[in-house]
């Protein structure tokens, strides 16, 4: 009996292990952002059209990947910036700094959650938070090791969730002459903005609808970019920028435009359109102006005659009264 008492008090024990595992497992958020290689954009201040250009000469701030890790039911979190090359650690961006010639490289990380924000900047072995409130502190539990700076932070509250992340990394090399230099920056996600523009959003089943797609980066700048457009009807996906299509059926689409640039970054839109029956009156409309046309045409006959009639009348009467 003591035996079995024993056995059934270590089955016990070890499905309390397993479930307290995997409920500490289930409460991790571990969030990945990966970045493409390649991708630093480059502003040459004598470039007097404004013009960005990428690059790859720069690792030092070409972003990797960007980790977010934190353990449900605790304030900590982990805050983990790669980059292609390794974090530099040069400059400063104090009034010292500010002499003839500005040469930094700063690292910037900025987290939202459902209750605050937090931006994180590191540059030159000084690393300091910005919360929602504006107010700075110094962090000291942070590291660098070769192409990886990690941060730990905590938040205000434990119950606080993740929203968004995002990091921006830049390499200033400014002479205040004006006679050279500039600044390279990457940020990550990278942005690319996508909108559908539709001729019409509501039209007859059978009628051809125009669709444009109108693609940019962060930038404003276009590039070489791949288009993918689904109908939402189960035809054929069409790979032009700006398709027409026919739908066959009524009914609501959803219309789905996924655009992809050089550097793999990609970017969406939706919009609904609505397919309705013809109109089976559009005959019978134009039957009926021609019968109001043919109405109008005699009234004014009938009035001419009228106009006629009166006029004869009165000179009658005129010749008459001589």
């Amino acid at each position: 009996m003591k035996k079995g008492n024993m056995l059934i008090s270590a089955i016990f024990f070890l499905v309390f292990i397993l479930t307290a595992t995997n409920f500490v497992i289930a409460a991790d958020e571990n969030i990945i952002i990966s970045d493409p290689k390649g991708d630093v954009l480059v502003y040459d201040l004598l470039d007097v059209d404004y013009n960005f250009t990428t690059t790859d000469e720069v690792p030092n701030i070409d972003i990797k990947e960007l980790t977010y890790i934190h353990n449900e039911g605790t304030k900590r979190v982990t805050l983990i910036l790669q980059v292609y090359g390794k974090i530099e650690d040069r400059g400063s961006l104090d009034e010292s700094n500010m002499g003839e010639i500005f040469d930094t490289v700063a690292y910037a990380v900025s987290l939202t959650t459902t209750k605050n924000s937090y931006l994180i900047n590191y540059v030159n072995k000084t690393c300091a938070l910005t919360e929602s409130e504006f107010n700075t502190k110094n962090i000291t539990d942070w590291s660098v090791n070769n192409d990886k700076l990690t941060i730990n932070i905590d938040l205000e509250s434990a119950d606080e969730t993740y929203i968004d992340l995002s990091a921006e990394t830049t390499d200033i090399d400014i002479d205040f002459s004006f006679e050279s230099g500039g600044f390279y920056f990457d940020t990550i996600p990278n942005l690319l903005i996508v909108e559908i523009e539709e001729e019409k959003n509501v039209e007859e089943v059978g009628n051809s609808i125009q669709f444009n797609a109108d693609a940019r980066d962060q930038y404003g700048a276009s590039g070489d970019f791949t288009y993918i457009w689904d109908f939402g009807d189960d035809s054929l996906t069409s790979n032009l920028k700006n398709p027409s299509h026919t739908y066959s059926s009524v009914g609501n689409y959803t219309v789905t435009l996924t655009v992809e640039d050089d550097l793999g970054n990609i970017g969406n839109d939706t919009t609904l359109i609505t397919i309705t029956e013809k109109d089976s009156n559009g005959g019978g409309n134009g039957g009926d102006n021609n019968q109001n046309g043919s109405n109008s045409g005699l009234n004014l006959f009938i009035t001419i005659i009228a106009v006629i009639i009166i006029i004869g009348i009165l000179v009658l009467i005129f010749i008459i009264r001589r």
